[in-house]
């Protein structure tokens, strides 16, 4: 019987030379699963060199993209008129700001703290949630006295340019925005 044939065993040794023929193919199997991995281990370190040089390149673009921008940034936004410059067949540039957030002189337990000691129940309620939270937008909209009694400040949001590159995958589109992403 040799190794790889299929027939009824006619003998002990046949269902012996069966079960080393399996014996055998798995380890093919590993081998290739070996070789496999390592190919695409590989591979994936190739194309990884690749990607890189691609990202450094766009990063590079867009560092010479938002230098011109922001030389000329009265004149491509109309004297402030337009945050956005769209390109007709390209994408588009611009400035956006982002959020404004608070930030705690400590901790957020404290903040709740000072709230319920420094304020009426009244105030209270409109700065904590049922839940007992602080209620962050609420901050955000008081005057910076309270806000200072609260212990909290306002980080206001950054400006930042961004390349908006037209006709693009969107997990692509999201990594490359990261890349060129530059506050101002």
């Amino acid at each position: 019987m040799e190794f790889g044939t299929l027939g009824s065993p006619q003998s002990f040794q046949d269902l012996e030379k069966l079960v080393f023929s399996i014996r055998l193919c798995s380890e093919e199997i590993l081998r290739a699963e070996r070789e496999y991995a390592q190919n695409i281990a590989q591979l994936e370190s190739e194309k990884q060199e690749e990607i890189e040089s691609w990202k450094e390149k766009i990063k590079e673009f867009g560092l010479i993209i938002h230098a011109y921008a922001s030389k000329n940034r009265d004149e491509l936004t109309h004297h402030g008129e337009r945050k956005t410059i769209l390109f007709s067949k390209h994408g588009s540039i611009g400035w956006k700001k982002s959020f404004s957030r608070l930030e705690t002189d400590s901790s957020w337990k404290n903040v709740l703290s000072r709230i319920k000691r420094y304020f009426s129940q009244k105030e209270q309620r409109h700065f904590l949630r049922v839940k007992e939270e602080v209620n962050k937008q609420a901050l955000l909209r008081a005057d910076e006295s309270i806000r200072e009694k609260a212990g909290v400040r306002i980080i206001f949001g950054k400006e930042y340019f961004f390349v908006n590159p037209s006709k693009l995958d969107k997990k692509i589109a999201e990594d490359i925005q990261e890349l060129l992403r530059v506050t101002s």
